[in-house]
């Protein structure tokens, strides 16, 4: 199964590579920066993909602990939901506690709990506190779906990062997206020293608020670390700890009013 959902990712990322992508930016209003938690947001008549101003509201801490994806899934919620629909950090840790991961290889083995000479059992459940393990992304969307999202999955090949780009942009018009991306890289990226460690893959989810193309800079709610609420990253920074998790993006829509009631049933 867990091939098959590789190859299948796989597959689609080939197959987007032959579209031809037409996003629809919109200009900041004078009045709407007066007041924002946004660092560095939009001046009148810039170009902006997404809406950062509203969205940066949205936000959780995921404290010191490995649920970067847990809490970017709450953060997604939030955005499509409103401040009444977005899961609290504790609401969401317990959701997935309770609910059983998608993956089957989740339900056997042990990890590794910080390097003390000791395992913990796997649970099977998406998340589990005691082995605070990372969190599948097709699992995010599971918990999504919970809460009337649908949600979409794409990844791309390592020479694809324009085609990325470009239907990152045309996503956040429509809907709201986290992506994966490599701790090192970005950390670099947000303002942190420079790592001659640039390699390995992406191991840290983030929420992307919008993006500015006047200024070249992503908008980011970060939940790890301090100050992570309302990033403004260059862009070049940005694609680079992007591309080293294939570029992985998971796009989320309120689902459509059958959808939710079939779910509800």
């Amino acid at each position: 199964m867990v091939h098959a959902v590789q190859d299948a990712l796989t597959t689609l990322g080939r197959d987007l590579g032959r579209l031809t992508v037409r996003p629809t930016p919109t200009s900041a209003n004078e009045s709407s920066t007066a007041t924002t938690p946004l660092r560095d947001p939009p001046a009148p008549g810039d170009v902006v993909y997404g809406n950062p101003l509203q969205n940066v509201q949205y936000f959780i801490s995921q404290g010191d602990n490995n649920t970067c994806v847990l809490s970017s899934t709450a953060m997604v919620i939030g955005q499509l939901k409103g401040p009444g629909g977005m899961p609290s950090w504790s609401d969401i840790v317990q959701e997935a506690k309770d609910t059983p991961s998608y993956l089957p290889a989740r339900s056997s083995g042990s990890v590794w709990k910080d390097l003390l000479n000791r395992y913990v059992p796997r649970t099977g459940n998406i998340y589990d506190p005691l082995a605070d393990e990372y969190v599948y992304y097709v699992d995010s969307m599971a918990l999504m779906e919970n809460h009337g999202v649908d949600a979409t999955m794409t990844t791309y090949t390592k020479s694809q990062g324009d085609l990325a780009l470009a239907n990152l942009k045309s996503a956040l018009t429509t809907s709201s997206v986290l992506v994966a991306v490599n701790n090192r890289i970005w950390a670099e990226a947000i303002g942190g020293a420079h790592s001659a460690r640039r390699f390995g893959t992406a191991n840290h989810a983030i929420t992307v608020l919008g993006i500015n193309e006047t200024k070249d800079v992503i908008y980011i709610n970060d939940s790890g670390g301090v100050g992570g609420k309302g990033l403004a990253v260059p862009l070049d920074g940005f694609m680079e700890a992007w591309q080293r998790g294939q570029y992985l993006s998971v796009s989320a829509r309120l689902a459509a009013p059958s959808s939710a009631a079939a779910l509800a049933a």
